[in-house]
């Protein structure tokens, strides 16, 4: 029961972490002031760089602007994706070491 339900857990982050950066990438390329407030736009933004950076550094385009094609907004959304669960990953593997080790100086 435990590894399905590790699996459940990454495949929800992963799916949350796509519906984030699809709307954070509609809201970058609308640009429809005020149908967001600014706090949810700020951290839509903020959520995006990531990938929008890997799809400047492929694409040639560096700091060349948001992505503009259908081309550009796949590769920052997958980069964007694959970044933050590759640092969601490396989070759980250290709190794992640190509990570990944690355990071990506790039952001495």
């Amino acid at each position: 029961m435990k590894r399905h339900t590790g699996l459940i857990l990454w495949t929800s982050a992963g799916i949350a972490c796509t519906l984030l950066t699809i709307a954070g990438m509609v809201d970058h390329a609308l640009r429809f002031p005020g149908i967001l407030p600014r706090p949810i736009t700020r951290f839509l933004a903020w959520f995006i760089e990531p990938g929008t950076t890997v799809g400047w550094l492929a694409l040639g385009h560096i700091f060349g602007g948001f992505p503009n094609d259908w081309p550009g907004y796949t590769l920052s959304v997958i980069a964007n994706v694959a970044l933050w669960m590759l640092a969601g990953g490396m989070l759980w593997a250290v709190a794992r070491v640190i509990g570990a080790f944690w355990q071990a100086l506790t039952r001495r």
